[in-house]
């Protein structure tokens, strides 16, 4: 049985862009029995590769540490296999209470550039985490909006 290891979950109840594109991964190529493995660091998640803790690593080449973690260890991890597949739709969600909207929230630098943000008097770039990070914020009031996975804007 191959293992697997890729950026994971935040929340037992929804699953990273990097979980849905291995699960598609595995299906495209008929692989059932593979062994799941989540990190929240792709470096955790390379040096396991490296000393054989798991067989393969995803990396979504949109991540903004994909060239780092490629190009550092290329004479000893190789790039395996290509695969193209959606990713879940984002949207900028923006809370009742707080119209007009003078702060957004963003996860930084993965979708800084996604969208225009000048309307946004000031602009929070989160730097740790991921879309769920910015989810959770807009709901503790940390923004008044942000970018964050359309399936959890209400």
């Amino acid at each position: 049985m191959s293992s697997f290891i890729t950026l994971g979950r935040e929340r037992m109840d929804f699953s990273t862009n990097h979980e849905l594109a291995l699960q598609r991964y595995l299906d495209f190529h008929s692989v059932s029995d593979a062994q799941v493995v989540n990190t929240k660091s792709f470096h955790d998640a390379l040096e396991r590769v490296r000393c054989g803790d798991v067989d393969h690593l995803l990396v979504n080449a949109v991540h903004p540490v994909a060239d780092s973690i490629i190009g550092k260890h290329f004479r000893e991890v190789f790039i395996i296999d290509a695969f193209i597949t959606p990713s879940r739709p984002i949207c900028i969600a923006t809370r009742k209470d707080r119209r007009p909207a003078k702060i957004i929230g963003v996860l930084h630098p993965s979708t800084t550039t996604y969208t225009d943000l000048s309307r946004w008097e000031k602009h929070i770039l989160c730097s740790t985490g991921s879309l769920l990070t910015i989810y959770n914020g807009l709901l503790k009031g940390e923004y008044d909006s942000g970018l964050i996975y359309k399936e959890l804007a209400k």
